[in-house]
């Protein structure tokens, strides 16, 4: 009998975030109900130390998680590195919009949550939500109004970046990530978040 597709999450950390993303993984495996399998990927561009990752390792290996490191070519983000909200929030906050090209064609669909998050409930309701061609699903920012003036954006719609089900094959066809960093570049002085404000003008809230 084949084996069940798995849950993908997909994290970004350094070894500052390396604990708090322990004990993000660890609730989301505690509150994880359904028979699904989990496959973690955890992006690392050489901020994780070789005591953080086994750490993660010991953390997951209880639940029977798959848990993977991605590396990442920080060379990637040249375009955004002389930024000030570069220098200001870090290059792993970028790590998420390149995550459909990092896993491969083979895949079609991902779950990216901050590392320091807590989850609650069991995962497996989100990442069977159904996108209906939509490129992404997120939760909106209660902060919205503000920020939707500043970016030019529709009335309230601006979501937050932190918990992200991505549609990986749409975000490759429709060249997301290119289009985020091209518009974090040519609008810097408008730009306070650095990937979510992107992601919201590209789209569209």
């Amino acid at each position: 009998m084949a084996q069940a597709s798995p849950i993908r999450i997909v994290c970004a950390a350094n070894d500052k975030y390396a604990k708090p993303l322990a004990v993000m993984l660890t609730s989301l495996m505690i509150n994880k109900k359904s028979g699904l399998p989990v496959k973690i990927y955890v992006i690392d561009g050489g901020g994780l130390s070789a005591r953080s990752k086994e750490r993660l390792r010991r953390t997951v290996r209880p639940y029977g998680a798959d848990l993977l490191f991605v590396p990442f070519n920080n060379n990637k983000l040249a375009a955004l590195n002389r930024l000030k909200i570069y220098r200001r929030y870090g290059k792993e906050a970028f790590y998420r919009i390149f995550i459909p090209e990092l896993l491969g064609p083979g895949v079609t669909r991902a779950l990216y949550l901050d590392s320091d998050l807590i989850v609650r409930k069991d995962i497996t309701a989100l990442w069977r939500l159904p996108l209906r061609g939509a490129l992404a699903a997120a939760a909106k920012d209660p902060s919205a109004p503000g920020r939707t003036r500043r970016l030019g954006l529709p009335k309230g719609k601006y979501f937050n970046s932190g918990v992200l089900l991505i549609n990986t094959a749409g975000w490759r066809k429709y060249g997301v990530r290119r289009r985020v960093v091209e518009f974090i570049r040519n609008n810097r002085r408008n730009i306070r978040f650095p990937d979510q404000d992107g992601l919201n003008a590209v789209l569209k809230g």
